[in-house]
């Protein structure tokens, strides 16, 4: 099976890393990713490559039962720093594909993978609405969505 992987939320802890590395004092999980501390703080980081570098794994590399075939990430920093951290980090060296911020992600995955993984409401409707399964990874800013059984 082909699997692919998105990044913020699925293998890196963007959200908890983002209000700690600028000490923003409101420190409970966001309820959404347009969530106010980001949207209004995201300028700070956007270009800081240690902010990027230094954010923690949600999951260890050799927990995956898997190897992925692509990354495919909405990050709007240059794919040579999310490739760095992926390595420096053990995951598997494949091909990463960066969207932008606020584009789709069904482009770049039909025909790639027979399933994939994110933690946006907006990607886990647009992929499976476009025919390309999609798992939900569970995180703070999509509790309230019911998934089904994915």
């Amino acid at each position: 099976m082909k699997i692919g992987l998105d990044i913020d939320g699925v293998l890196a802890d963007f959200g908890t890393h983002f209000l700690d590395y600028l000490n923003i004092e409101d420190k409970s999980p966001a309820k959404e990713w347009d969530d106010d501390r980001f949207v209004s703080n995201f300028h700070r980081i956007m270009d800081d490559e240690n902010f990027w570098l230094t954010i923690p794994r949600l999951i260890e590399p050799y927990s995956l039962k898997f190897k992925p075939v692509i990354y495919v990430t909405a990050r709007s920093i240059p794919s040579e720093i999310t490739k760095k951290w992926l390595l420096n980090n053990g995951f598997p060296d494949v091909p990463l594909i960066s969207v932008g911020y606020n584009e789709n992600k069904i482009d770049s995955l039909k025909d790639t993978i027979d399933v994939f993984i994110d933690d946006a409401v907006h990607n886990f409707e647009e992929l499976n609405n476009a025919g390309i399964e999609c798992l939900l990874m569970t995180r703070s800013h999509n509790l309230d969505y019911d998934a089904g059984d994915k």
